[in-house]
């Protein structure tokens, strides 16, 4: 059974990146660990963690939706699709943001969809990456 745990730095050292995110820098991950604008939670399976995903707020009224999953997450589309819908809406609840944003790699088209399904629009191509946003 798939549970959720608050994310911890130690997850991200722990997971398997699947290769729909090859060649993507996430060493931003360590310098906004501490944000106080920074929220995240860990799909683990098994004691090993499958994703991760949350938000941060990069500037006033604006979050940024954030994702690293594992190969293995794949699985359980049904789960990963609730679980950062439920993350996304949080951050929609709290009221302080007017738009969430969220950029993934241009020429991956299971991203397009999981963004279209939740709720983003393309509003950018900036060249290898596309940014989604979904208006409150």
């Amino acid at each position: 059974m798939i549970s959720i745990v608050p994310f911890e730095i130690e997850h991200y050292q722990l997971i398997e990146i699947d290769e729909i995110h090859e060649g993507e820098d996430h060493s931003w991950i360590y310098n906004i660990c501490d944000h106080k604008d920074f929220n995240a939670l860990t799909a683990i399976l098994d004691g090993q963690p499958i994703g991760i995903f949350g938000y941060y707020t990069p500037y006033s009224t604006c979050a940024r939706a954030w994702a690293i999953l594992s190969p293995t997450i794949k699985k359980y589309p049904i789960f990963l699709y609730s679980s950062t819908k439920n993350t996304i809406d949080t951050a929609i609840g709290t009221g302080l943001f007017k738009r969430v944003e969220m950029t993934i790699k241009a020429n991956t088209p299971i991203l397009k969809r999981w963004a279209h399904k939740l709720g983003f629009k393309l509003t950018s191509n900036l060249g290898s990456v596309e940014l989604y946003v979904r208006e409150v």
